[in-house]
């Protein structure tokens, strides 16, 4: 192979790894921006709605506090869920931790807005609550390992590529 077959080669080779980091970089950090943007909507809802919907309504004081409670609960979660994921990302991809976390995320999500309400089914609704938030961190999590860890790739790629240019042209 001549030189000028190797160049061409090698720019092929870095400008599809190139492409595709891309692309995954950008859908991890939206995936991460959705999520975190899930929660702090949850933050809300959990200060103003859920005291009066999710829990007994004779004592708001102690409504506002399990509604605040339950939104510290995902965040209890999140190691757990960077450790299994995590492990399971470093086995299968960081790809597929990405899609599962995002799924995890947006069922629990939604099943969220299908609860009954206290009234209906008393204790249970805030129990129900609480298992739904638990799944939200742990999915956060992985979204986190799995972005950071396709983004972390994706500036590696491109420091090194960078590096490579820099040597090849007489930059060093």
């Amino acid at each position: 192979m001549t030189e000028n077959e190797h160049d061409l080669a090698a720019r092929r080779a870095r400008g599809h790894r190139g492409g595709q980091s891309k692309k995954a970089a950008a859908s991890g950090w939206i995936g991460s921006a959705l999520e975190y943007y899930d929660f702090f909507i949850y933050a809300t809802a959990a200060a103003l709605v859920f005291p009066t919907i999710f829990f007994d309504k004779s004592d708001p004081k102690m409504g506002i506090i399990g509604a605040l409670a339950t939104y510290g609960v995902g965040y209890v979660a999140r190691p757990i869920g960077a450790f299994v994921l995590g492990s399971y990302g470093d086995r299968h991809g960081r790809k597929h931790v990405l899609v599962l976390s995002m799924s995890m995320m947006g069922v629990s999500t939604f099943l969220v807005a299908l609860l009954p309400t206290y009234k209906q089914v008393g204790f249970l609704a805030p129990a129900l609550l609480i298992i739904l938030r638990l799944i939200q961190g742990f999915a956060v999590a992985g979204a986190i390992i799995g972005g950071l860890g396709t983004l972390g790739w994706f500036v590696f790629i491109m420091l090194v590529v960078g590096l490579n240019q820099a040597a090849t042209n007489g930059y060093t």
